[in-house]
């Protein structure tokens, strides 16, 4: 074969290959033998027919067509091996010529990371806000709403009360084409507070609407939607409601005192929930600041990087980007094309919306993958292998069907393990824990050790 290559930034390689013509007429009998297993030819035993014999019945170009594909990823293999050119990516081969048969690729090579000098990366955490009795307060008010009553009122309602109602919304400009209602429900309950909009999935401006009506009474009016809303199609938009309330309700609140505290706990007294309450608060708000402070410290680590890689790992990493929204529309029961229509986006443009998001986890995967590296941090087999054990014996009592594949219980057990010991590494050189002109250590033996990809479960 003769094969010549071109450097193409960044990270990438093209491989022109030509082949022999030899090549290609074994590539042809290759085909003949295995079409003439399928087609019966009088005089011949199948797999035994000569090529010319099968080129009479078949003809040349289909022949010929369907070797040159299987001999195109054969042939761009084997170039890519002899020249070292290892793809990051799949590679799509093309034929450049069919006279002399020549094939061409672009492939991707693999990243390269320079991480810098991110032994001396410092960023220590922000302590958590600290909790006080209005925070208490608060949650246990909660969690009375959550174990109220409803009493219904003969009068308009009011703030807080809670409305039954049917409630329907369409665009107050109407879209060509979209003549569904935005939303119809016979049957609602709502509370008349923010709370309440936001589990009606509503703005709160609907709510001041409802405010002062009577049972049997209806209302039509218009609403615009804020800019930041969640469904973009609806952001900045006006929206045409007709409301029908049946019911109108106040909220009757259980005392706060100690059978409350039993009935919402396992606490005999008020004053032991209010310290359970206190230390469930303190233990979330530090679990909200260490998951903010690693966002930060993994932006810093990817923002001092020296990254340079292929465009293809980028577009691979938009594409499962799209794919996992997609699936996420799709299981909400909408139909793609509809949900791109609503949103007034073609999927161009959703492409390029998501683009910075998709290069800020590549960079971020990267740069961890490098981290380990460079770390020297594995994962054992015993520990993969124990791990593995001890979730089996919980599963033990599910069908076989509903227990996850023993492949992928395995992969997602050594990523677990392996990003716990990475982020708990990271997070000890950003405090400072870790000399900065301290030789790397393997945080085990690296004899029998699986390495996994540290992102698989922490990229966002």
């Amino acid at each position: 074969m003769n094969i010549t290559t071109e450097p193409i930034e960044p990270r990438q390689v093209k491989l022109t290959v030509e082949v022999p013509e030899a090549r290609l007429t074994r590539a042809m009998e290759q085909v003949g033998r295995e079409l003439s297993k399928r087609y019966k030819v009088p005089g011949y035993r199948p797999g035994k027919v000569p090529l010319k014999r099968m080129i009479a019945l078949l003809g040349e170009e289909g022949i010929r067509q369907e070797a040159i594909e299987a001999l195109g990823r054969e042939i761009m293999a084997e170039a890519m091996q002899e020249t070292g050119s290892l793809p990051a990516a799949p590679v799509q081969v093309e034929v450049a010529s069919e006279s002399p048969l020549t094939f061409s690729a672009l492939v991707p090579l693999p990243p390269l990371v320079d991480l810098d000098d991110y032994r001396a990366l410092r960023l220590p955490e922000a302590e958590p806000p600290p909790v006080d009795a209005s925070d208490v307060d608060a949650l246990l008010e909660r969690l009375r709403r959550d174990l109220a009553q409803l009493a219904p009122v003969d009068r308009p309602a009011e703030a807080e009360d809670v409305v039954e109602l049917s409630l329907t919304a369409r665009r107050a400009v109407a879209v060509a084409g979209d003549e569904a209602p935005l939303l119809q429900h016979e049957q609602i309950w709502i509370t008349l507070d923010e709370e309440g909009a936001g589990r009606a999935g509503l703005p709160a401006a609907v709510i001041d609407e409802l405010i002062g009506l009577s049972a049997k009474g209806s209302h039509r009016f218009t609403v615009t939607y804020p800019e930041d809303w969640s469904d973009a199609s609806l952001g900045g938009r006006p929206v045409a409601f007709e409301a029908r309330v049946n019911t109108v309700s106040r909220l009757e609140l259980p005392e706060l005192d100690d059978a409350f505290a039993q009935q919402v706990s396992d606490m005999d007294s008020l004053e032991a929930l209010r310290r359970r309450a206190e230390e469930d608060i303190a233990l979330r708000r530090r679990n909200e600041a260490r998951d903010a402070h690693l966002e930060a410290v993994l932006d810093r680590l990817a923002d001092q990087a020296r990254l340079d890689y292929p465009p293809a790992l980028l577009e691979l990493e938009l594409r499962e980007l799209v794919g996992d929204l997609r699936e996420r529309v799709e299981r909400q029961g909408f139909e793609w094309k509809r949900w791109l229509e609503l949103q007034e986006k073609s999927e161009e443009t959703l492409w390029a919306e998501l683009e910075a998001q998709a290069e800020r986890q590549l960079r971020r995967s990267l740069v961890m993958q490098a981290f380990v590296e460079q770390e020297g941090i594995a994962v054992s087999e015993a520990e993969i292998r124990s791990e593995v054990e001890r979730f089996n014996a919980i599963m033990a009592s599910l069908p076989r069907a509903q227990r996850p594949d023993g492949d992928d219980l395995r992969r997602r057990t050594a990523n677990r393990i392996l990003t716990g010991r990475a982020i708990e590494r990271l997070l000890d050189i950003a405090a400072g824990r870790v000399e900065a002109d301290a030789a790397a250590e393997a945080s085990s033996d690296a004899d029998g050790a699986a390495v996994a990809d540290p992102t698989a479960e922490t990229s966002a």
